[in-house]
């Protein structure tokens, strides 16, 4: 399913706003894009035993953005993409945490009309989705280690040893510049990424993957 989407006209305006220290900005930003992480939530976890969990998930993102916008980066991926990615991390986070909760809540839609069991690998989904997240402990670790949801994404793809150039640069928002930029941008990264990875992650900190 394809998230909603708001043009980055409205939100990098308002970001720089928001650093600047605009009493309005934050309500702004929270009327404009709130709806539509929970929006994106339920559409990803349409089973939710608890729905309201989707709103306390979108909430906590956007909390957290609002007290500490300098920890995100508009120069790697759009305001409401990264507000939808740490709002889904906080959402897997409140489910393994829900002990009533069912192991499949934790499973996400990529379409409304195609359903995809945690035992069940499709090519066409990225990582986060085909990663059965409740039977591997490397996902409270990387939370831990990489607190910003791109480099998160970034590093389940590493972990998948997954070598391709644009599926990096996609989750980096850097998909439209030229092979070599691309290239150049992803190889930054991923030094960074891998340097955390090898100091702190053992091969048995991954468990059933």
């Amino acid at each position: 399913m394809a998230d909603d989407s708001v043009p980055r006209e409205l939100t990098d305006p308002l970001h720089r706003r928001l650093l600047n220290g605009d009493l309005t900005a934050s309500a702004e930003i929270a009327e404009l894009l709130l709806p539509l992480v929970v929006r994106s939530l339920r559409g990803r976890h349409p089973n939710l035993h608890d729905p309201h969990l989707a709103e306390t998930a979108a909430d906590d993102a956007v909390l957290n953005y609002l007290r500490r916008p300098d920890q995100f980066d508009p120069s790697l991926l759009p305001l409401d993409r990264y507000l939808i990615m740490s709002a889904r991390g906080d959402l897997l986070n409140l489910l393994r945490k829900d002990r009533s909760a069912d192991p499949t809540e934790i499973v996400e839609l990529d379409h409304p009309d195609r359903e995809y069991g945690s035992d069940v690998r499709d090519e066409s989904l990225g990582v986060e989705e085909q990663v059965p997240i409740q039977a591997s402990p490397v996902w409270p670790l990387l939370a831990e280690l990489l607190p910003n949801p791109v480099d998160r994404e970034m590093a389940l793809l590493i972990l998948e040893n997954v070598r391709e150039t644009a599926e990096y640069a996609r989750i980096l928002g850097v998909d439209a510049r030229v092979r070599e930029e691309q290239e150049a941008e992803v190889k930054r990264h991923k030094d960074r990424i891998k340097k955390v990875l090898r100091r702190h992650i053992r091969p048995s900190d991954l468990g059933a993957r």
